[in-house]
């Protein structure tokens, strides 16, 4: 899976594959105790999971994020996979902080 730059132990299990089914939905379903930015990245990572259950639960907790944390997280840069990601389904976000 992902590589990840957290050094959140839940975080580096789920996206290394090493989680349990249920940690992983917990996540996809926002159910963790995770800073936003972990979050985030946990979800980009979990929306294109094997596992039908997680990913539709990923997908519609990234979709619930509100457009000014998806903001911070597109301008942090910390991780591109989270940033890329917004912007290819949130154009509109990405707009906001790449016109001059």
């Amino acid at each position: 899976m992902a590589t990840t730059t957290s050094t959140n132990p839940a975080v580096q299990a789920i996206l290394s594959g090493t989680a349990p089914h249920q940690a992983c939905l917990a996540a996809a379903s926002g159910l963790l105790p995770l800073a936003q930015t972990e979050l985030l990245e946990v979800l980009v990572a979990l929306r294109v999971s094997d596992d039908a259950e997680i990913a539709d639960a990923a997908k519609e907790t990234l979709q619930s994020q509100s457009p000014e944390d998806l903001l911070i997280a597109a301008k942090d840069g910390e991780t591109p996979a989270v940033s890329s990601t917004i912007c290819l389904h949130s154009p509109a976000i990405c707009t906001r902080f790449t016109k001059p």
